[in-house]
């Protein structure tokens, strides 16, 4: 089984199935903190930018990954330590200024953010085992990517 590199505070590495684990937390409802990841769009092609807004009832620090079309994980670059900060009821535009987008350069086919966000970081598989006790959220937010010229 594979594993990723994640910033220190979440325990720098993190199993596939791990990141599967967490992505199936979307599915559930719990209560305690809850948060949204969003681009206003759910099409894109190859070479367009896309902006997020993130969400969270309580501060707290989060990882962003991407699952790509071929169900391959990788860590969206954030901050310089490689964190999301969010706070109560912000929204928060990502990427950060108004002139940066991510640009989407999939192959074509469904691809998805997952934004896991804990109110005490700690390593995600130690998250996923204390979900049910709170503090801990995950949200998902999928689109397609299509072919074809601008």
């Amino acid at each position: 089984e594979g594993s990723l590199a994640v910033p220190a505070e979440f325990g720098g590495r993190v199993s596939l199935r791990t990141l599967n684990d967490l992505r199936e937390m979307t599915k559930v409802s719990r209560d305690g903190l809850r948060v949204w990841v969003s681009s206003g769009r759910d099409l894109y092609r190859a070479g367009d930018g896309m902006r997020l807004v993130l969400r969270a009832t309580g501060n707290c620090s989060c990882l962003l990954f991407l699952r790509d079309a071929h169900g391959e994980f990788a860590l969206v670059p954030a901050d310089k330590a490689g964190l999301v900060a969010l706070r109560r009821g912000e929204n928060r535009i990502f990427p950060g200024t108004e002139s940066e987008t991510l640009e989407v350069d999939g192959a074509p086919g469904a691809e998805e953010l997952l934004l896991v966000c804990a109110e005490r970081p700690g390593s995600l598989a130690s998250l996923v085992a204390r979900a049910t006790s709170g503090g801990v959220a995950v949200a998902s937010h999928s689109y397609r990517i299509v072919a074809g010229d601008r």
